[in-house]
């Protein structure tokens, strides 16, 4: 149990901006990351929301982030791009590059774009969600800092490498896959140790290896791959994709500072991989969204064991959004408190609060 207040999503948005602003964010770029954080924690992917900005102030500050990022294109043919994040944070180039991607599937019926020297981009859902948004499959992956061994081996050397896909319904919110390929997201186990809690076994191992429940333990030690060599093939394709494709660091070439001491976002350097489906360039687009539909209704239809109905891939993520958007979004205080240090420091006023603190369950995800 942890103490949340609600705060409104498009103050949270705002006040965020503020914030990447006064560190001297260019204006652009701040509107990207807070509109990205602010969508993160109105899904509940409280991981990859406010309670990233205080490290990403940290590193804008010290100069490892690049605070007046311009990504450009650096090379491709056809249909296929190749960008430059220019050492901003993944959330701007991603937007930048997705719009991209949304013109050209249009065009060529498919569309594939890499980016190197970026960083942390957040929420992998968001970009194929904005395709999904205006009627095409999308797809992200991206190479992260090492946090997981390989296969039977003792030293982290590869990423957790998350993965997302975005299919778009009519009428309905998108079908969504958003994965990373550990058995849970590092985010998940810093949560964890923040508020006392253990975690499953199987989740990761300690320092020396062996498997441990203890969050803090295991932040010192690394996460375990999902469904052992199949999570560990998925990273080693999704680091391919990103990295190899993009000409991006690689596996321990990437920092591990932010994830080893977590008080800044260092300069990751690391890749993107993005692509982007016109459904309609393969059958006439009401077929696709028959047969979808027909798909859908079919799972849905089934009962759980536990009398439950079956959902879809990011239904519960589009359900807590709906209720943030009506109800506001709802923040652990010591996310609330790190943001208030913030203020202070930046002479600005403190995000308001919807209504009087509440003891709620916090929702974790990837």
């Amino acid at each position: 149990m942890v103490g949340v207040e609600r705060v409104d999503p498009g103050a949270l948005r705002q006040w965020i901006a503020g914030v990447l602003k006064r560190t001297g964010v260019s204006e652009l770029q701040a509107d990207s990351i807070a509109d990205a954080l602010s969508q993160a924690d109105s899904r509940g992917i409280h991981t990859h929301g406010a309670e990233m900005l205080p490290r990403y102030v940290a590193g804008f500050e010290q100069g490892y982030l690049n605070v007046r990022a311009e990504p450009h294109v650096v090379g491709g043919r056809g249909a296929a791009s190749r960008w430059d994040g220019d050492r901003g944070l993944g959330h701007f180039v991603c937007d930048i590059v997705t719009r991209h991607l949304a013109g050209a599937a249009r065009e060529h019926g498919v569309a594939v774009a890499a980016v190197r020297n970026s960083n942390h981009f957040g929420m992998a859902a968001r970009y194929p969600m904005q395709l999904a948004d205006q009627g095409l499959i999308g797809f992200t992956t991206t190479n992260t800092p090492p946090v997981m061994p390989a296969l039977d081996s003792a030293r982290a050397v590869i990423g957790n490498n998350p993965l997302a896909w975005a299919f778009p319904r009519r009428g309905a919110s998108p079908i969504v896959l958003d994965m990373a390929i550990s058995a849970a997201a590092r985010g998940k186990v810093r949560l964890a140790a923040s508020e006392g809690k253990p975690i499953p076994l199987g989740w990761a191992v300690d320092a020396a290896g062996n498997p441990t429940q203890d969050a803090a333990e295991a932040l010192k030690g690394w996460l375990l791959p999902v469904g052992g060599a199949k999570g560990y093939g998925l990273g080693v394709v999704n680091e391919l994709l990103a990295a190899a494709l993009s000409g991006a660091r690689v596996l321990s070439e990437i920092s591990d500072r932010t994830i080893v001491v977590g008080d800044l976002h260092d300069d990751w350097g690391v890749g993107h991989f993005l692509l982007a489906i016109d459904p309609e360039a393969l059958l006439p687009l009401e077929e696709y969204h028959t047969r979808t539909e027909a798909i859908v209704r079919l799972l849905t239809s089934q009962r759980r064991l536990d009398g439950g109905s079956v959902t879809l891939p990011g239904d519960p993520e589009a359900h807590a959004q709906t209720i943030s958007e009506t109800s506001g979004i709802s923040l652990p205080h010591y996310v609330l408190e790190a943001m208030d240090q913030l203020a202070h420091r930046f002479d600005i006023p403190r995000l308001s609060r919807r209504n009087t603190s509440r003891t709620s369950r916090r929702r974790n995800a990837n």
